[in-house]
């Protein structure tokens, strides 16, 4: 999924894309609660969705 300037993702804002491979892509964002930058990386579907697929926020 392919996400836009200034798209918001939860309470991340999107900057750029700075990244992309065979799983996904990933992104500068600006975390809009702790007002910092940080990289969110974000799984194809078919990843997201497979049984050893997990989620981390931290």
């Amino acid at each position: 999924m392919k996400l836009e300037k200034d798209t918001t993702v939860a309470h991340y804002k999107i900057l750029t894309e700075i990244g992309k491979g065979g799983m996904g892509e990933v992104y500068l964002a600006r975390d809009t609660k702790l007002n910092r930058e940080v990289a969110i990386k974000l799984a194809h579907d078919e990843y997201r969705n497979s049984a050893g697929f997990r989620v981390s926020k931290g």
